[in-house]
């Protein structure tokens, strides 16, 4: 258990790496006073201090604390931040959760590369995390509680209060006369985490004196055993995953321990930095997906994202909004990079001279079109001409990406299929310069999937 002194909490910090400044989320209540208090008294950190304070505008009441927040961080000699979100709402989710993650969004904002974020989260916030996840039937990843350290943005999320009592934090504030909001909110037992406060643990407690600790032991021995399983899987994921494809081979998949399939599903989900999929999820996955024939294309959303057979590859790719057929947009020139609506960029590639005036590029209007079917095109060190139909299925392309490849079009005329084809007649644009194009639709998605679970 934590001790509440600057050095114990300074040896917590020390074992990540830091930038130039500290932010503390500070909503004025009890557990971020104490945490911005304890994090003055380190003559280390003061100076690099900032007390972020976020505005929800959720309650009349919380006009003044604002004010509130600004004087105490005068007071401790930190600097102060405040912000204010607007909170839009989001099917499925609950205010608390959209709060929580507009609160992220908005400090992940003020972060330069290797900040740290330090939230108040205590025991007993670990404690009722775990049980919560434990009512939903969560998995050994929810049953871990909420980490000690995460990714935000291109900062860092340290919680360094997750071994210490929520007695040990009040005690604190009343040896050092702290004055803190009462949130009036936190006793309104409509929100599930209020509701186990105030009145399932009392009666827990009665019985279990020490379950906050109790539990949380159990959230790191899950953890651990997370971590065990990850090492264990990752060389199975890797023998089925296709890294030229970036898919999964269903074949290889199948003939994976039915037991051990769904772990390397998840695990898929996580290296991605993907939400971990229901359970349902991944059952609709494996006897559906996973075993429909080669001449099929099923799907499966899975939140934001889509899980999809084609050939002996399972892609997970995301949702994307059907692209308009009859789109077109001209490509200005002297311009490198083209943003496609919905449909990531387009990058002519290669060695660009815009004042070669052997550059094809200078001689036409280029404008960029969507699949309409029926399209030909003649390729390099081919004969004749060739249905891009029939070149799509030659390449293997997915079928939900050939309505999204841009066609590139100099004057109406076909020049080049995204960057899989140019057309013979477009193909060197000038002496030892060849006509190349980069099609990106996503931005590399791989990235920590970061703890966002509780209120500070």
């Amino acid at each position: 258990m934590m001790v509440l002194a600057p050095d114990a909490l300074l040896r917590i910090l020390q074992r990540y790496s830091q930038g130039q400044h500290v932010f503390v989320a500070f909503s004025g209540g009890c557990d971020s006073h104490v945490l911005l208090h304890l994090c003055s008294r380190i003559p280390a950190l003061s100076k690099s201090i900032t007390a972020v304070y976020i505005d929800h505008g959720l309650q009349e009441c919380a006009t003044g604390w604002t004010g509130h927040c600004q004087r105490v961080a005068a007071q401790l000699g930190v600097k102060f931040k405040s912000v204010s979100v607007t909170l839009l709402p989001i099917q499925g989710e609950s205010p608390e959760a959209m709060a929580r993650e507009a609160r992220y969004q908005a400090i992940a904002a003020l972060l330069a590369p290797g900040d740290i974020v330090l939230t108040a989260h205590h025991q007993e916030d670990q404690y009722e995390t775990i049980l919560l996840k434990m009512f939903r039937g969560a998995g050994l990843v929810g049953l871990s509680g909420i980490s000690e350290h995460s990714n935000l943005g291109v900062g860092q999320l340290i919680r360094p209060l997750l071994a210490v009592t929520k007695q040990a934090i009040d005690d604190y504030a009343i040896g050092y006369q702290l004055k803190f909001i009462q949130d009036p909110s936190n006793t309104c037992i409509d929100f599930d985490r209020n509701y186990l406060r105030n009145i399932i643990t009392p009666l827990i407690k009665d019985r279990w004196p020490s379950v906050d600790t109790t539990v949380s032991r159990a959230g790191r021995h899950c953890h651990q055993g997370h971590v065990l399983i990850s090492e264990l899987i990752d060389p199975l994921f890797q023998q089925v995953f296709c890294q030229q494809e970036q898919a999964l081979s269903a074949t290889l998949l199948q003939a994976l321990n039915p037991l051990v399939q769904p772990m390397v599903i998840r695990h898929w989900f996580k290296w991605r930095g993907l939400e971990m999929p229901s359970e349902r999820a991944v059952n609709l996955l494996l006897t559906q997906v996973l075993t429909a024939g080669k001449d099929r294309c099923p799907e499966l959303t899975v939140g934001d994202y889509c899980v999809r057979r084609f050939q002996d590859k399972l892609y997970l790719v995301q949702a994307f909004v059907p692209v308009d057929s009859d789109f077109e947009q001209r490509w200005p020139l002297g311009e490198n990079t083209l943003m496609l609506e919905g449909n990531g960029q387009l990058r002519r590639t290669g060695k660009v001279q815009w004042d070669d005036e052997r550059d094809f590029w200078q001689q036409y209007e280029v404008t960029i079109r969507y699949r309409q079917g029926g399209e030909k095109i003649c390729l390099p060190g081919r004969s004749g001409t060739h249905l891009v139909k029939k070149l799509f299925q030659e390449a293997k392309v997915p079928p939900w990406l050939r309505s999204r490849v841009p066609f590139i079009f100099f004057d109406g005329q076909l020049a080049a299929v995204g960057d899989k084809w140019v057309a013979d007649a477009f193909y060197e644009m000038s002496a030892g310069h060849k006509l190349q194009f980069k099609w990106t639709l996503t931005s590399n998605n791989r990235k920590e999937n970061d703890e966002k679970e509780n209120n500070y």
